[in-house]
């Protein structure tokens, strides 16, 4: 069972509750934690896009007459982000690359082929801002014997090193299972060879990892700023062909960081691990009214230190990220209750002009909180004026913004689905955040 869509959800959850027995570990001194490694340099290759994989290789039973016949099973994993009116299926089958019949929109993110050979595949691009571009190569291995795979898992929880994804140390734990076409029986893993790889993002090239041959792996140094991927291979004679995973997380250093001197131009990061340097464009910062351009970044005391130019506001939490393959900046979060406490690190800092070094919260009592299930909306009164209300759902996307000062006031949510919310109200004193269920 794939657990990607939980954990994301938790870690939205994290990043917008404060509250619930949580809290920000302590501070440490900017760079402490010494530099970071040296990560390799990844570059486009140009008049290429990445993304093209090649799932499986078995065969399948005819559905109107005896027999079976070969399949691939293929996806684009960023069909949606490309640029270009059609896809279109090429093989060097012939020794030269040749389309096949096999088209599909962008919007198309799978697809099957019935190969007559082993050979090399890769998409081809055919109009818009892409027309000519191809992907990156695939080897489809032409299965010959009747089998298929009929189950297969990749669980990638926290729960298999205590290290939650997209952190270096997390676990990865795959099961796969083919079947006979003949009999229907599950064949023996023993005629089945893994090998792990590191998939470089940007061109989808693929690296054996050494020793890594089994169904599971923790991730190491070596690993972050790549993709993983583990291969399955049948012997070609009881099981053949192959089945392919490539995981969705991302594996990245964490770079512990908190913020000081915020004020109404900008803020300072500091960070427990120095990095040469940190680019304007690769920081985001989201407020309640969304995503700030942040206008300069200026190198501080040492690498680690890093002052911000942006324009804040009052009583507005936000979120700070960046998007270095390699690293990124988190903040440590403490749980549970004394004596039973627990860390996890989760991406992203949290701050406002408030308190820099927690969210600022105000006493529960103050404000009251009702979901009216028949209107589908939310009632609000407290003793003080509430300056805004936001409603976040668990992965941390704002759903609804209202902006309104009153001490009560009434949001709809007729068009929010059924599910978990957060609420964060902002009042004179500081935040109050609550969890709603529709």
């Amino acid at each position: 069972m794939k657990t990607h869509g939980y954990f994301k959800q938790l870690i939205g959850i994290f990043l917008v509750i404060f509250g619930w027995n949580t809290g920000l570990k302590a501070q440490f001194t900017a760079g402490e934690g010494g530099a970071l490694p040296a990560f390799p340099t990844f570059t486009a290759p140009a008049n290429t896009f990445p993304g093209f994989v090649i799932k499986s290789s078995g065969r399948l039973n005819n559905v109107f007459i005896p027999g079976t016949y070969p399949e691939l099973d293929m996806e684009c994993l960023n069909s949606m982000a490309l640029e270009t009116d059609s896809l279109i299926l090429q093989s060097d089958a012939g020794g030269s690359w040749q389309d096949t019949r096999v088209r599909a929109t962008p919007s198309w993110s799978s697809m099957s082929y019935e190969p007559t050979q082993s050979c090399n595949y890769r998409l081809r691009a055919k109009g818009g801002k892409l027309d000519g571009y191809t992907s990156n190569v695939q080897y489809g291995l032409y299965c010959s014997v009747n089998s298929h795979y009929s189950n297969t898992s990749m669980d990638e929880s926290m729960f298999i090193t205590g290290i939650m994804a997209p952190w270096i140390g997390r676990g990865i734990s795959t099961t796969f299972e083919f079947k006979s076409l003949t009999d229907n029986s599950v064949l023996p893993n023993s005629a089945l060879s893994y090998q792990w790889y590191r998939i470089n993002p940007l061109t989808f090239e693929a690296t054996a990892i050494p020793g890594a041959t089994t169904t599971d792996y923790i991730t190491t140094i070596d690993d972050a700023g790549y993709k993983l991927a583990i291969l399955a291979t049948g012997d070609q004679q009881t099981i053949g062909g192959f089945y392919q995973f490539i995981s969705t997380w991302d594996n990245t250093v964490p770079n512990k960081g908190f913020i000081t001197n915020a004020t109404v131009t900008g803020f300072t990061l500091n960070l427990y691990n120095t990095v040469p340097e940190l680019k304007k464009e690769e920081l985001q910062l989201e407020g309640d009214a969304g995503q700030l351009e942040i206008t300069a970044v200026r190198k501080g005391g040492n690498d680690a230190i890093y002052h911000v130019d942006v324009a804040l506001a009052n009583n507005v939490t936000y979120y700070l990220r960046n998007t270095n393959f390699f690293w990124r900046i988190c903040q440590e979060m403490v749980f549970g209750e004394p004596g039973s406490q627990h860390s996890h690190l989760m991406e992203a800092i949290s701050f406002s002009l408030l308190q820099t070094h927690e969210p600022a919260v105000t006493d529960d009592a103050e404000v009251q909180l009702v979901v009216d299930t028949e209107t589908r909306s939310i009632r609000y009164t407290a003793n003080q004026l509430i300056h805004g209300l936001t409603i976040f759902d668990c992965a941390g996307k704002r759903m609804i913004q209202h902006n309104d000062s009153k001490k009560s006031g009434n949001v709809s949510i007729a068009n929010l689905a059924e599910g978990i919310y957060i609420v964060k109200l902002r009042t004179e004193k500081g935040s109050v955040t609550r969890k709603i269920k529709m």
